[in-house]
């Protein structure tokens, strides 16, 4: 009777290895699984996070070049240059500007003609619009045109609306810097005859 419970004992040992063997394969293989799907949950929160993280990196490399070339040109500092930023951000957003453009257009209103806020914010919107009408390079356009404020002695609320009235008279390709220089050697002559920046400037920018 004996090697008959040996034998019995041997087949149920077996067979008890293989449902720990098949059970260690489940858990395994229950594992894996386990392990894949986090990886997929990992990829799933990662992808949209650097498809958002990159935009946002090169937009704040921008914000950075911008308020350092804002400051470099106009000398602001602290809530002096914040303010000009604040306005730098809104004529990119209405003008879809460049950043060395809005830039560049915002120091020169700022640091010539000490627009501030709304009125700079109008002007430098302005400046831009009125350069894509007659052509011309932006940086030139906008430093002649600060010129022409100055000599014709237009108050900071009016810049806006006397831009407008110029790019309502040029010509495309028209080529605003030198006839804003124009306007601007003439202005002393103009003015005394009693004629306005926006009714002098049709005749000699050809409207």
């Amino acid at each position: 009777m004996a090697p008959k419970l040996n034998l019995k004992l041997f087949v149920e040992d077996e067979a008890y290895a293989k449902t720990l063997e098949d059970a260690r394969a489940r858990i395994t293989r229950f594992g894996d699984t386990v392990a894949g799907l986090g990886k997929g949950f990992v990829s799933l929160l990662t992808t949209p996070i650097a498809a958002f993280a990159a935009p946002a990196q090169a937009a704040s490399a921008a914000h950075r070049t911008a308020s350092n070339a804002i400051r470099k040109a106009t000398g602001a500092t602290g809530a002096t240059l914040d303010g000009l930023v604040t306005v730098y951000d809104q004529v990119r957003v209405e003008s879809r500007a460049g950043v060395d453009d809005a830039a560049e257009v915002v120091s020169a209103f700022s640091q010539q003609l000490g627009l501030t806020g709304a009125d700079l914010r109008a002007a430098s919107a302005a400046t831009i619009k009125l350069a894509r009408t007659a052509g011309g390079d932006l940086a030139a356009t906008a430093h002649g045109l600060v010129k022409t404020m100055a000599a014709w002695g237009v108050a900071g609320k009016d810049v806006a609306a006397t831009m407008d009235k110029l790019r309502e008279s040029a010509r495309p390709g028209a080529g605003i810097a030198e006839l804003s220089a124009n306007l601007t050697q003439a202005a002393p002559v103009l003015r005394a005859a009693g004629l306005t920046l926006a009714l002098g400037a049709p005749a000699l920018l050809g409207a």
